[in-house]
């Protein structure tokens, strides 16, 4: 059984949460979804009705000091940022119980990974379009940071047709000085680069880059690059990652015996 302190949601349906910048209120509208670091609300300010997606760090890891610190980072790195194609951040908070939140852009489309799911592959010209302007997004980021998360369910389309990279609470920030603990890798790694899984403290943009081409191949082909045999098609790609996980690794060691 799971400890309940660690699934019971953040917010409740019409709580209002106070941001001390201005005494102003964000009404909770509705709960949009749980990651493995954070859960999303809808929210909107009493004050101008104004809707926003509002971020908040689960419990159990708003205690973890280096957890807390990377969350801040990446809140104060976006609300800084003006680029179309990264999800912008507005403001950034702290309730009564420490937990640490932010607004972003409230967010109406689909990710890649729920139009792979449905169209299973795009056509060329949208896939390179959307590669590209996902590309910028990540420019954009490589001032300040590595994302060490691209993948379809990270890359916004919305109905405006602009792209837009989400989610950098697993980034690398040229200023926070974090390194990766021991052997353990953060990211996904079906997308992840070799030197990501080798040498995870030493990557730098070039490392986003080859997982945007990753999801281009997805894209292309509806299938994953390193997807071994039985394994076709992206819809069903996340129920069976372990699988493409230990054929990715396989790979990047029979590539090492041989050019090593």
């Amino acid at each position: 059984m799971k400890n309940t302190s660690e699934t019971a949601r953040a917010f409740e349906l019409g709580q209002g949460i106070k941001d001390e910048r201005d005494g102003g209120f964000y009404r909770v509208l509705g709960f949009i979804g749980r990651g493995g670091m954070g859960e999303v609300y809808e929210v909107a300010r009493d004050d101008t009705g104004e809707r926003f997606a509002m971020k908040c760090l689960l419990a159990h890891l708003a205690r973890d000091p280096k957890v807390l610190r990377r969350a801040w980072h990446e809140a104060a790195a976006l609300r800084d940022l003006r680029d179309p194609n990264v999800v912008r951040v507005h403001a950034t908070g702290v309730r009564e119980d420490g937990l640490m939140w932010m607004t972003m852009d409230l967010l109406v489309g689909h990710t890649l990974r729920e139009l792979l799911a449905e169209l299973h592959k795009l056509p060329i010209p949208w896939s390179v379009r959307i590669v590209r302007d996902a590309a910028r997004g990540l420019g954009a980021v490589h001032t300040f940071a590595v994302h060490r998360d691209v993948k379809p369910e990270n890359i916004h389309l919305g109905l405006d047709g602009v792209v837009r990279v989400l989610d950098l609470g697993t980034g690398k920030f040229h200023n926070l000085g974090l390194t990766t603990s021991g052997q353990r890798t953060i990211g996904t790694v079906p997308y992840m680069s070799p030197e990501q899984i080798r040498t995870p403290d030493t990557i730098d943009g070039r490392s986003d880059l080859f997982s945007a081409g990753v999801v281009l191949f997805e894209l292309l082909s509806g299938k994953h690059p390193f997807a071994p045999a039985g394994v076709e098609k992206s819809g069903g790609f996340g129920r069976q990652r372990h699988r493409v996980r230990q054929h990715q690794r396989k790979r990047i060691g029979d590539r090492e015996l041989r050019h090593g």
